[in-house]
């Protein structure tokens, strides 16, 4: 942390005729919150470094009270490991946010909440209802949800529709109408990040079928690590699960030798990438998927209701859905649903199958009622939506029979169990261009 106890020709006191030493004190705070928090959550040897007066001019120039902060270093891959995932980059941000709060206001402050968690939307005969679980901040006992917003988005944006103490929201609904819907926590110190976009339709047939989709991305992560002796980085074709979009990300690696050194910004060593994707975004967990199943779903005039797989348990009452759908991402593992179910399933992710590096061509050959037809993925980052990356293929049982095959390498990406009607994707449906 680095401050300065004089400013511009050494003047001692800023433009309001306060010292300048109340810079150290924003500082202190600030490297204190960070530490603390990091302590807790990632790393209990996190060492605190010294405070550092120093004449920087960022640091002497301004009027106001500031602090200038190195976090990481992007020469250590023990410092990347944490850099490049989004958890860590949430907690420390939320550090530097809490102590500058506490700097401002001191015991009086009141960090926002977390965004509330086991969000879903169910159908009854007066409407929808939502319901949702506020979520606890082991590092701010004071961090607690006082009240809730349900906000609906429509072709302008998020629109308040609803507002309460509540954990659950009952909603009249228009036949006919896609509504998609999220909940954000508040409290003294403000409004929470929104939880997941959930959806529900109600068709215009009362007797319409119901049919559920469920939400069991809820991955964020860094890539995947490998080191030895000699070479260390990030494991070829391995991607972060960025929070929404990153534009942080701009190629792969290209050099993984340790001894290789910086010789210019062009050539610089080890852990030197390509800049092919600099500006073009990457889609990682939009929390926003839902909606891509509405479409297929309205045309076949049926309704539809969703949640997140964590609000659903064994009393959730699968059965009574025409068809249940399973977004299972890029998630390390594939899905279980908590309850058994005699109801149509169609599950898909990178991990749903048992053969992994199953496809390279990003193409998908699908064989149905005689006829054949192509389908593409996404394979690599993007700015648009998601990319599959490496994805899986199925060693099908007596009772599965495939319904699709990769293209490259001829192996199944989709089988259908025809006794428990249950369908399998090794690739994200998300990822599939429309």
């Amino acid at each position: 942390m680095i401050y300065s106890d004089k400013g511009l020709r050494s003047a001692t006191e800023l433009s309001d005729g306060r010292s300048r030493t109340i810079n150290r004190n924003l500082a202190d705070m600030v490297q204190t919150q960070l530490v603390e928090d990091i302590r807790h959550s990632f790393a209990a040897d996190w060492p605190r470094r010294e405070l550092k007066n120093s004449g920087y001019y960022e640091a002497r120039a301004p009027e106001v009270p500031s602090m200038l902060l190195e976090l990481l270093s992007h020469q250590s891959m023990a410092d990347m490991k944490l850099g490049l995932d989004p958890k860590f980059q949430f907690a420390a941000a939320r550090a530097i946010y809490k102590a500058i709060g506490r700097w401002l206001e001191g015991s009086e402050f009141t960090p926002t909440p977390l965004a509330p968690s086991k969000f879903k939307i169910s159908k009854n005969a007066d409407g929808i209802e939502l319901s949702w679980t506020a979520t606890r901040d082991s590092l701010e006992p004071k961090a607690i949800a006082i009240d809730y917003i349900v906000e609906r988005r429509d072709g302008k944006g998020w629109t308040q529709i609803w507002t309460g103490k509540k954990t659950t929201a009952k909603l009249s609904f228009e036949r006919g109408t896609l509504y998609e819907l999220r909940v954000i926590a508040t409290n003294k110190g403000g409004r929470s990040f929104p939880t997941e976009t959930l959806c529900a339709y109600i068709a215009a047939d009362d007797n319409a079928p119901t049919e559920l989709v469920v939400n069991a991305f809820n991955t964020v992560r860094g890539p995947l690590w490998f080191s030895d002796s000699t070479y260390a980085g990030i494991v070829p074709g391995s991607h972060a699960i960025p929070e929404g979009i990153d534009y942080s990300y701009i190629g792969d690696v290209n050099d993984f030798r340790r001894t290789d050194e910086w010789q210019s910004d062009e050539v610089c060593g080890w852990g030197n990438c390509y800049r092919d994707l600099a500006g073009e975004g990457f889609v990682g967990n939009t929390h926003d998927y839902v909606k891509n199943y509405a479409a297929d779903i309205i045309a076949r005039g049926h309704s539809f209701v969703s949640a997140n797989i964590t609000a659903l348990t064994i009393e959730s009452n699968l059965d009574q859905y025409a068809h249940i759908y399973v977004i299972d991402g890029k998630e390390d593992k594939p899905v279980h649903l908590p309850a058994l179910t005699s109801t149509p399933l169609t599950i898909s992710g990178i991990s749903e199958g048992t053969i992994p590096q199953a496809c390279h061509s990003g193409k998908i050959i699908i064989e149905e009622d005689g006829q054949r037809r192509e389908i593409s993925y996404a394979t690599k980052p993007n700015g648009k939506q998601l990319h599959a990356g490496s994805v899986s293929a199925f060693v099908p049982t007596r009772n599965e029979m495939v319904v699709a095959r990769y293209k490259d390498t001829g192996l199944p990406a989709c089988v259908r169990d025809t006794i428990l009607n249950i369908t399998r994707w090794g690739v994200p449906l998300e990822a599939i261009i429309r």
